[in-house]
């Protein structure tokens, strides 16, 4: 679909249909309808020439769909498009069945784009302009689901001197992201426990402050910031490393698990539904924790969770030909391929499956 932008009448429109669907208590089919009609009226909208394609996709986190963003608009003019309402309201009404959840907030800035300082908060013009600065190094401010504006995105994008320098970008990503666990280390932005060192807000950005007075910010490399900053804000990846390095994994999955889980699995109509029937996974989950060959390994709190064993199913039904890629987990290892494709499509390894499953099950 070609990208287009509100005229000033259909810009008007899509404000009332906003306001009068976010007043009620849930949002229907037909709600969302109605924003797909508006969208496409050629009587209240105008193409953007400059602009590529777009599609309705599934984005991980709100990082993919500034990336995804800013790749269609990489073509228009930034002065242009930076802070056209029309546009950024077309846009939300676009995603519209994407950002506007039953679990997200309803504050109508979440949706409707006006150049005012509330307008950091929109779910739809935020992530492209994060990434459009900052490219790789915004992902440690996008973390979240699209119809959630975080706290690492509040506290990044409302200070410019922050989101608008490249270096500050990528010192926060150094700080702050955990490369090891694609996420947020634990409190990097949580300012509310009185003084703790390193965290994004208000130490770092006071810091920033501070040597801006000093020093020339937009031109410094970040080995030489990191250095001006001090080691304090190093707190939150050190504690963070401390932590990791003081757990024992759980051990990696033996093939009876497997099979006690790929059991289950062929033996349900549906995977997918398997993997949310939590009377069964819990099930499973139980009868993992008392096999006899585990009862004398170092455990952590998790080992074989609800969360453990509904992972393995959705694992397998990554590698299951007969699955939509879109419903499966992609890290699965090597052992979960090698399992699977060894019982699917076999009837008689099914079986077998059965009769390994009574064996480990007597054992107990």
């Amino acid at each position: 679909m070609n990208v287009k932008k509100f005229n000033k009448k259909g810009n008007e429109q899509y404000k009332v249909l906003l306001q009068s669907t976010l007043s009620k208590d849930t949002v229907s089919n037909i709600d969302y309808k109605n924003f797909e009609q508006l969208l496409k009226n050629r009587n209240l909208t105008e193409e953007i020439a400059c602009a590529k394609k777009i599609d309705i996709k599934d984005f991980d986190n709100r990082f993919e769909l500034g990336k995804y963003l800013n790749q269609i608009l990489s073509d228009c003019n930034h002065s242009e498009i930076d802070n056209d309402e029309c546009l950024w309201n077309w846009l939300s009404c676009f995603f519209m069945e994407k950002i506007l959840s039953a679990k997200g907030g309803r504050d109508i800035a979440r949706f409707q784009f006006t150049r005012a300082r509330e307008g950091r908060r929109n779910l739809i013009r935020t992530p492209w302009m994060l990434y459009n600065i900052n490219g790789e190094n915004s992902k440690f401010s996008l973390p979240s689901a699209l119809h959630i504006h975080s706290n690492e995105c509040e506290t990044y994008s409302s200070r410019p001197e922050l989101f608008r320098n490249a270096v500050v970008g990528e010192l926060c990503m150094d700080l702050y992201w955990d490369k090891e666990n694609n996420k947020v280390f634990a409190n990097a932005t949580d300012h509310r426990k009185q003084g703790r060192a390193g965290v994004l807000y208000p130490r770092l950005y006071k810091k920033i402050l501070e040597l801006s007075k000093v020093y020339d910010l937009w031109s410094i490399n970040v080995t030489n910031l990191k250095e001006l900053i001090g080691e304090e804000f190093e707190s939150i990846k050190i504690e963070a490393n401390k932590k990791n390095s003081s757990k024992s994994k759980n051990p990696i999955w033996k093939r009876n698990e497997q099979l006690v889980v790929l059991k289950h699995y062929f033996e349900a109509t549906d995977p997918i539904k398997l993997s949310k029937d939590k009377y069964k996974v819990k099930e499973i989950s139980k009868l993992l924790k008392s096999l006899e060959e585990n009862k004398d390994i170092e455990k952590q709190e998790n080992f074989r969770s609800e969360e453990g064993v509904r992972r393995k199913i959705l694992n397998f039904c990554a590698i299951d030909p007969r699955i939509e890629d879109e419903d499966g987990l992609d890290h699965y290892s090597k052992g979960d391929e090698k399992i699977f494709m060894e019982f699917y499509n076999n009837d008689k390894k099914i079986n077998e499956i059965n009769t390994m499953y009574e064996i480990i099950i007597r054992k107990n």
